[in-house]
């Protein structure tokens, strides 16, 4: 879910420029949706499933530093041909 995140951030924010920086973007937004996803439940405001899964925070975070690599893939392939 969070792959355009992790390619359109560098873009975006310059200070994302490492892949550190952007798997940290992305377990700190998953986190987010995942809290989000408690309160839900805690005030009754939804009756989904389960609140809190700890493989979509990993598999978001990945997503993530997936996107980085694919962007920095297309920069430097365009650093190359320009």
């Amino acid at each position: 879910m969070l792959l355009p995140l992790g390619m359109f951030s560098p873009m975006i924010f310059k200070k994302v420029n490492t892949i550190f920086k952007a798997l940290l973007l992305g377990f700190l937004t998953s986190l987010a949706i995942e809290l989000t996803e408690i309160l839900e439940v805690l005030l009754n405001i939804s009756r989904w499933g389960i609140a809190f899964d700890i493989d979509d925070i990993i598999l978001n975070t990945l997503g993530a530093a997936i996107g980085y690599l694919v962007y920095k893939i297309f920069a430097t392939l365009l650093q190359k041909f320009k």
